[in-house]
C-alpha cells in the first residue's frame, strides 16, 4: 500500500485512505484481511479506491497511528 496510497485524511472517528487506481485491488485485499483480525474497526469502501476506517473511543487514535506518514 505504501506506493499506491495517494492520500490520507483524518475524519471523525478515524482516517480515510485513497489509493491510486492501480492499487484498488490491493486496498480491497488489505480491507478484507483487516476485517478478519480487527473487528473493532468499521470499514467503508467507496469508489473502489477509497476506504474510510473508523472506531470508537481510543480506536480513533490507534487508526491514526497505524496509517501515519513515515
Amino acid at each position: 500500500m505504501g506506493s499506491g496510497l495517494v492520500r490520507r485524511d483524518r475524519v471523525p472517528g478515524g482516517i480515510r485512505l485513497s489509493a491510486a487506481p492501480g492499487a484498488a485491488v490491493a486496498l480491497i485485499q488489505l480491507v478484507d484481511l483487516e476485517r478478519e483480525c480487527c473487528a473493532w474497526i468499521h470499514f467503508e469502501v467507496s469508489d473502489g479506491s477509497v476506504v474510510t476506517l473508523t472506531a470508537h473511543g481510543a480506536g480513533e487514535a490507534v487508526l491514526a497511528g497505524m496509517f501515519q506518514e513515515r
